[in-house]
C-alpha cells in the first residue's frame, strides 16, 4: 500500500513539475501579466454596427507588449531566427526590429524650421516601458507565436477594452481627457501629459472593467481579423496619441496593409482559457 502510494507521488509530482514550466497564463515567456475574461456575450460595436456577440474565455495582456519585452524577442530571433514563429506567407528576408528603433528621419530634416517647432525625442520609441511601435502585423504574429500566445480576435480585444454593457469607452460614456492618451485638442488647452506613446502602465484611471490598461488611447492594435479580405487587410482596433477622442474608442477599426508602420501602432496579446 505504501509503494503504491509513493508512486503515485512520484507521478503527482513529475506531472506538477511538466506543468510548471509550460507557459501557463501566470508563467509566459514575455513575463506579461494577463487577465482572465470570462465566456459570455456582449455589446460590440457602435450605433447602427452595434450587436450582441459571443465570447468564449480568454486571456489577454493586461499592458501592451513593451519595447523591453519585444527586445527579449529579437534577441531569440537573432540566436534561433523566426522558422518556428513566422507565418508561412511572411514576405521573404523580413526584418523584425521596429521601423523606429533604426534612424527614420534624414539628417538634413534636423537642421529645418519644422524640426525646431517640433517636441521630439526619438528616444521615446526605444524606452523599455514604451509600448513597441513601428512593427507590422507579421512582426505581432511572431512575438506572440514565441511568447506561447496569439493575436486576440476582434470581439475579444473589444470585449476586454470595453466590456459587456457597450460603453464607448473602457471607464464609461462621458469622455474625460485625463484617462488616456490621446490628441487633437491640444489647441483649446487639453493636456494628457504625452505627446507620442505613454508606458504601457500609464492611466491607470482609464483602464477598462476586467482591468486592462490602455485599451482606449497611447497606440493602436492589431488584431487576428481581416478588415478587407479582397484587398489584403488586417484590421487595427481603437487609437492612438494621436487620435480624437472617437477614434479612440474601443469599437473604432480600421484596415491596413500587413506591412504598415506607424508611430501610434503596437500590440497585446491573447491566449485560450483552459
Amino acid at each position: 500500500m505504501k509503494k503504491t502510494i509513493c508512486v503515485i507521488l512520484f507521478l503527482s509530482l513529475a506531472v506538477w513539475a511538466a506543468d510548471s514550466n509550460a507557459a501557463g497564463p501566470d508563467r509566459q515567456r514575455d513575463s506579461s501579466p494577463m487577465i482572465l475574461v470570462y465566456a459570455g456575450d456582449f455589446i460590440m460595436g457602435q450605433g447602427e454596427t452595434q450587436k450582441t456577440v459571443h465570447v468564449k474565455s480568454f486571456h489577454i495582456d493586461k499592458y501592451e507588449v513593451s519595447n523591453a519585452q519585444y527586445r527579449v524577442f529579437l534577441d531569440w530571433v537573432k540566436k534561433h531566427s523566426d522558422k518556428t514563429v513566422r507565418r508561412p506567407d511572411q514576405p521573404r528576408g523580413k526584418d523584425h526590429t521596429p521601423r523606429f528603433w533604426k534612424p527614420f528621419r534624414p539628417a538634413i530634416f534636423k537642421k529645418t524650421g519644422m524640426a525646431a517647432l517640433q517636441r521630439f525625442d526619438e528616444k521615446i520609441f526605444t524606452e523599455d516601458r514604451r509600448p513597441v511601435t513601428g512593427i507590422d502585423w507579421h512582426d505581432a504574429y511572431a512575438y506572440a507565436k514565441w511568447a506561447g500566445k496569439r493575436l486576440p480576435t476582434e470581439a475579444e480585444w473589444e470585449k476586454a477594452a470595453r466590456g459587456v454593457t457597450g460603453s464607448r469607452w473602457p471607464w464609461g460614456n462621458r469622455w474625460v481627457f485625463e484617462n488616456c492618451n490621446s490628441g487633437g485638442y491640444e489647441w483649446k488647452g487639453e493636456r494628457d501629459g504625452h505627446i507620442y506613446p505613454a508606458p504601457v502602465d500609464a492611466y491607470p484611471q482609464g483602464k477598462s472593467p476586467y482591468g486592462v490598461y490602455n485599451a482606449a488611447g497611447n497606440v493602436s492594435e492589431w488584431v487576428d481579423a481581416d478588415f478587407d479580405s479582397e484587398r489584403g487587410l488586417k484590421t487595427v482596433k481603437g487609437g492612438g496619441s494621436d487620435s480624437y477622442p472617437s477614434s479612440v474608442a474601443p469599437s473604432a477599426r480600421r484596415g491596413r496593409e500587413p506591412d504598415f508602420r506607424h508611430f501610434t501602432l503596437g500590440f497585446r496579446c491573447a491566449k485560450d482559457a483552459n
